[in-house]
């Protein structure tokens, strides 16, 4: 299923820096409402606010109706201190398989805003005011440095073993092939545990293709500024990974030709018509028979 994410982010100083979260190791709200303890991919590691697509949704609605269920901010509203957007879809290919997520950027205009940003959503998620209780907290990070924060949890691969992992102790459920397997606290039986390790360590490396592209972004918006909430969302465009086994990687979105060719053959097909309507039409008018009626 694709994914959309949130990445806010600013330049100060000659650097830019950008708004990122912690994940929970469980979560027990989901669209505002009580849900058993759950779980959560990726749990405990640093990441973008985001989630799936939903049918009927394109990739800047759902990372705003993301954004907004696990921070409690609506980062698009017109009160936000959001000054321009990017939406930009791509696909990673995350061990040998394929990853569609679109990510839009946000851009705000100082140091000092995205750090109140984070601090607002941080009084939000203590206040549990998210619907989605996803998020552990959020910080302000250099772009430099996000490299050296994502990835597991150091120690998560072998958390039943000794010492335990605190925020693991209780019971709780987890996901797996379809289905829900109940944990409880206390041990996890054997057959179990390769579950567990998997949704602790999923990879999300995504998220550093991300941050390699906020230069991108950033030398867009340079350009082209997208001033909310009127203005038009620019898409730059995706970079298609190598192919993985069984022939080359798609060319052009599923069900259609490409941007450029549908405009051409568009031109074609009217530069016809128009012909046709000469030869038809205008001519004859313009050059009536001489022969008699």
């Amino acid at each position: 299923m694709p994914n959309a994410y949130t990445v806010v982010w600013c330049s100060a100083a000659g650097n830019r820096h950008v708004l990122l979260a912690t994940k929970r190791f469980l979560g027990q709200r989901f669209g505002g409402g009580p849900s058993p303890v759950t779980l959560l991919n990726g749990a405990g590691q640093a990441c973008f606010p985001g989630g799936g697509i939903n049918v009927g949704e394109s990739g800047r609605q759902a990372a705003r109706r993301e954004f907004l269920e696990e921070t409690g901010v609506d980062i698009l509203s017109p009160p936000s201190i959001a000054l321009y957007n990017v939406t930009d879809n791509n696909v990673a290919n995350i061990g040998g398989a394929l990853h569609q997520y679109s990510t839009l950027y946000v851009k705000v205009a100082t140091l000092l805003d995205l750090q109140n940003l984070s601090n607002a959503i941080n009084v939000n998620i203590l206040a549990n005011t998210p619907l989605d209780d996803e998020l552990q907290t959020t910080q302000v990070v250099a772009e430099a440095a996000v490299a050296g924060m994502l990835g597991p949890v150091p120690g998560a691969a072998a958390w039943y073993g000794p010492p335990r992992m605190a925020a693991l102790a209780g019971a709780f459920r987890v996901r797996n092939a379809g289905a829900w397997h109940q944990i409880p606290a206390g041990f996890v039986l054997p057959i179990r545990r390769p579950f567990v390790t998997a949704k602790l360590n999923s990879p999300h490396g995504w998220f550093q293709d991300m941050v390699n592209r906020l230069a991108g972004v950033a030398a867009a918006v340079a350009v082209a500024h997208a001033p909310l909430p009127l203005g038009p969302v620019m898409g730059l465009a995706p970079v298609m990974p190598p192919p993985v086994g069984g022939g080359p990687p798609p060319v052009a979105p599923p069900g259609g030709l490409g941007t450029a060719l549908k405009r051409a053959c568009v031109l074609a097909t009217v530069a016809a018509v128009g012909v046709a309507v000469a030869l038809n039409y205008v001519i004859p008018y313009l050059y009536p028979s001489d022969k008699p009626s």
